[in-house]
C-alpha cells in the first residue's frame, strides 16, 4: 500500500531506552510456546 510504504519506521519508548542502556530486546511470538520461555517455567 503507498500510503504505508512512505511512513517512517515504528520508534517505541522502550527501544530507545534499551539502546540507551545498552540492552538487547528479543521478541519472541506471541502463540508459539516452544519459544515461550514463561511458559516452560510454569508448565
Amino acid at each position: 500500500m503507498l500510503a504505508f510504504d512512505n511512513l517512517p519506521p515504528k520508534r517505541y519508548v522502550v527501544d530507545e531506552a534499551a539502546k540507551k542502556y545498552d540492552v538487547d530486546i528479543v521478541r519472541l511470538p506471541v502463540k508459539q510456546c516452544m519459544l515461550n520461555a514463561i511458559k516452560l517455567a510454569w508448565a
